[in-house]
């Protein structure tokens, strides 16, 4: 292999290289992808920059708890925040639709698998 293929070829690698970084960022979730209103089976959840507010179907009861942070990832949100027992918690939305419409709280210790979508 010439000195100037190993250029070229190296070239082409690092420019793909980028692309792909690029386009792995572009895709990465944001605020937008998470605040609003999302509506699962059980339970209306309106999440803003520092609350999360829970209204449960069955009793109707509605719960707000303050929101310490958002971890956003290029494929969760990690929602942290303070509960009734004045700890932090968090749980992990994933599965984001491409439409913006759709996403699952991923199982933990108190919630099984749990999709939800905008309402």
């Amino acid at each position: 292999m010439t000195h100037e293929w190993r250029k070229s070829l190296l070239i082409v690698l690092v420019v793909a290289a980028a692309g792909l970084w690029t386009s792995a960022a572009s895709n990465a979730i944001e605020y937008r992808d998470i605040l609003g209103t999302w509506c699962s089976a059980s339970a209306k959840i309106r999440f803003t920059r520092d609350a999360m507010k829970v209204t449960l179907f069955e009793s109707g009861r509605t719960i707000i708890y303050k929101v310490t942070k958002y971890d956003l990832a290029s494929l969760y949100v990690r929602v942290h925040w303070i509960n009734f027992k004045k700890e932090e918690v968090w749980a992990e939305y994933s599965e984001f639709s491409r439409d913006g419409r759709n996403m699952v709280l991923q199982p933990n210790k108190v919630a099984p698998r749990r999709p939800y979508h905008r309402c």
